[in-house]
């Protein structure tokens, strides 16, 4: 999909998309609190690195750190803690992660 125009893509699949980036966001900031995630964190301060792209959370750090932690941050809620995204229980969709207990 390296030429298709947004206009190419069906309302159905915008809204989609939409929905799940909206609900990783969602995911990732009620991961930020994790343990793991404040480990990484604090490895990304001492590691320093040019401040060139945002961390969920707030700071700045390298390109390939900040994909790691914000990668972990998804993670981390999806896996960690229990959260379930629109994407793997599209019955759900509606909040950006529901608590399964």
């Amino acid at each position: 999909m390296n030429r298709v125009k947004y206009r190419a893509i069906s309302e159905r699949a915008r809204g989609q998309l939409k929905l799940h980036v909206l609900d990783s966001l969602g995911c990732a900031i009620g991961a930020l609190p994790a343990e793991p995630i404040a480990a990484i964190r604090t490895h990304l301060e001492d590691f320093g690195g040019n401040p060139a792209c945002t961390l969920i959370g707030g700071g700045k750090t390298a390109p390939d750190r900040a994909a790691f932690y914000n990668g972990a941050l998804v993670g981390a809620a999806l896996r960690g803690k229990g959260l379930i995204s629109s994407y793997f229980a599209p019955r759900l969709s509606g909040t950006a992660c529901r608590i399964v207990s």
